[in-house]
């Protein structure tokens, strides 16, 4: 069996039942088709492929969410420690007004 027809074979796979995918890896072994482990199924490489995708994004969103909530950290502790730059005109003149 060629590397084409186990292609073609691998999308079969994705709607077989427990069973038949059994039957299916043995008739590759079966055939000649040497099938040492599940690592060798084209389907486990385009998953783990894809996988892998996924987690060097998610690596970079979180480095991404990591820098702007330190930046709203920054922030928010300047507004904490600068209360008089973040009010209003007429607050700030009304608190200045009365006694």
């Amino acid at each position: 069996m060629s590397s084409r027809q186990l292609a073609v074979g691998s999308r079969q796979f994705k709607g077989m039942s427990l069973k038949n995918k059994t039957s299916f890896i043995y008739n590759l072994c079966r055939k000649g088709q040497s099938l040492m482990s599940f690592r060798d199924l084209i389907v486990y490489k385009k998953s783990f492929a894809q996988a892998m995708e996924i987690f060097e994004l998610s690596k970079k969103k979180n480095d991404e969410l990591r820098k702007i909530s330190e930046e709203i950290g920054r922030l928010l502790n300047h507004m904490i420690n600068n209360p008089e730059k973040y009010q209003r005109k007429s607050e700030s003149s009304n608190s200045r007004s009365s006694p």
